[in-house]
């Protein structure tokens, strides 16, 4: 109150009791009892003279910012439409090239490999992984194969890449081994006991092929999918 001669109290929060005493109380009164501790001050709004001149010449500033920041705002959306075409195109082509960069990361760090499309009808998969199961399993994942259809052609076609790449006398006897093969069944009938990894057996075959319409997969080994 020494500091503040003309201080008047002006309202008290909405919270607390002392909101009720405070508004029958005389200014006087009020301040003698905020410094003996008995007001909240915490809560307590005042005025003074020179706040009220600062109050008649510059007003409420807080809602003259926030108009003025709505304004700018306003104002920045409506230039930026003019280019909304060339923002359009180059968020497309930046939201592509993310994709494409994101899955030659995630290929080159869990070894994945592109397929081989075939209109034969016809699923070959070697070492195929689930990719979200891996992930949690870590370590003891166990990749597994599918091998669905008249898959000795296949097998062949794999043998005879392999023999240009190795040598002759090793990629021979697979190529042998191929041509004996007998063809896959179609269908599969898949049994075990709870908890055993059937549905995780089906949904990798699945996502695998979904991933081979996209050019992606996640099968250890190139495979080889039959697309309509």
């Amino acid at each position: 109150a020494e500091l503040l001669p003309d201080y008047q109290l002006a309202f008290m929060g909405e919270d607390g009791p002392a909101a009720a005493a405070a508004a029958a109380t005389p200014a006087s009164d009020a301040a003698a009892a905020d410094q003996a501790g008995q007001l909240d001050s915490s809560c307590a709004y005042y005025y003074t003279e020179c706040t009220q001149q600062l109050n008649s010449q510059y007003g409420d500033l807080q809602h003259k910012i926030q108009d003025l920041e709505t304004s700018i705002c306003t104002e920045l959306i409506k230039r930026l439409l003019s280019f909304s075409p060339c923002l359009s195109a180059a968020a497309n082509a930046v939201a592509e090239l993310d994709c494409l960069c994101s899955f030659a990361a995630v290929a080159r760090e869990l070894g994945y490999c592109r397929p081989t499309l075939t209109t034969d009808n016809v699923i070959v998969i070697e070492g195929g992984r689930h990719p979200l199961a891996e992930l949690l399993a870590q370590d003891t994942f166990i990749p597994n194969d599918t091998h669905l259809g008249d898959v000795s052609k296949v097998l062949q076609d794999a043998a005879v890449d392999q023999q240009q790449q190795q040598q002759k006398q090793h990629s021979a006897a697979d190529a042998d081994a191929a041509e004996g093969s007998e063809a896959a069944p179609r269908m599969v009938l898949i049994t075990g006991p709870n908890a055993s990894g059937k549905s995780v057996y089906m949904k990798q075959v699945r996502l695998q092929r979904c991933y081979c319409m996209i050019k992606y997969t996640v099968a250890h080994k190139q495979p080889t999918i039959h697309l309509n």
